[in-house]
C-alpha cells in the first residue's frame, strides 16, 4: 500500500532541479568516456590538442550555467609544449568566473588521472558506458517535459542494445550523444516542472504513509 501512495506521488518529488542534477551527471560520465579513448600510445602533443577540444566544447555549457561573455573572451590554444589560457573579461562575476574555472580545472585534473591509469577500459565497458549515457539523457529529457520517469526505455531498447553490443561506431555514438544533449537542454528551457519540490505535500504523503505503516 506504500509503494502505491509512493508511486501515485512521484511527481511530487520531481522538479527543474532535473535539468542540473542529470545534466551535470551525464556531462561528466561524457567526460569519463572521452578521455578513456586515450592510450599511452598517443603523443604528448595528440593528448594536448585532446583536452584543449574537451575543454572547448564546455563554452556552450559555461554559456549557459553561467553569465554570459562575448564569444573569444576565454581562448584555448597550444604551443610546443603547453596548452595555453587566454582570458579577456572585464567587469565579469567573480562568482562565476570561480565556477568556470573549477569545472575546467576539474576536467584536467580528471583527465589526468585517466592518462596514467594501469587498466584501461575495454571497448565492451566503453559501449555500455556510452549505453547509460544516452540511456540517461532521454530518461531526463522526459521527465522535463513532464512525461515521468521511464527507466526501461522501450521506443529506445533496438537502439541501446545496439550501442551497448558494440553495432555502433564511437564518432556515431559521440553524434547521437550531441543529438540528445540538446534535446535534453530544449526540454530543461521548456520544462514547466515547478523549480522545487512541493515539500509541504512530501511532509503530508510522508505522515500520511507512516501512519498507515502503523495500523499494520
Amino acid at each position: 500500500m506504500c509503494r502505491h501512495h509512493l508511486r501515485e506521488s512521484v511527481k511530487l518529488f520531481l522538479s527543474a532541479r532535473v535539468a542540473s542534477s542529470f545534466g551535470n551527471y551525464a556531462l561528466a560520465q561524457l567526460r569519463r568516456l572521452q578521455n578513456a579513448f586515450y592510450r599511452d600510445g598517443y603523443t604528448d602533443a595528440e593528448k594536448r590538442e585532446h583536452l584543449k577540444t574537451m575543454l572547448n566544447s564546455q563554452m556552450e555549457h559555461f554559456q549557459r550555467a553561467y553569465t554570459n561573455f562575448p564569444k573569444g573572451s576565454i581562448m584555448l590554444s597550444t604551443d610546443d609544449n603547453n596548452l595555453l589560457f587566454n582570458i579577456d573579461l572585464k567587469n565579469y562575476p567573480v562568482v562565476d568566473f570561480v565556477g568556470i574555472y573549477s569545472e575546467m580545472a576539474s576536467i584536467v585534473k580528471s583527465y589526468n588521472k585517466l592518462n596514467h591509469r594501469n587498466n584501461k577500459k575495454s571497448d565492451k565497458q566503453l559501449h555500455k558506458h556510452a549505453m547509460h549515457l544516452i540511456r540517461l539523457l532521454i530518461t531526463g529529457t522526459d521527465i522535463l517535459l513532464g512525461k515521468g520517469i521511464a527507466t526501461r526505455r522501450n521506443e529506445e531498447q533496438t537502439l541501446l542494445m545496439d550501442i551497448r553490443n558494440g553495432k555502433l561506431p564511437f564518432d556515431e555514438i559521440f553524434g547521437l550523444v550531441k543529438i540528445f544533449q540538446d534535446k535534453f537542454h530544449d526540454a530543461a528551457k521548456a520544462s514547466k516542472l515547478p523549480y522545487e519540490p512541493d515539500m509541504d505535500a512530501i511532509d503530508k504523503l510522508m505522515i500520511k504513509i507512516y501512519e498507515m505503516s502503523l495500523c499494520h
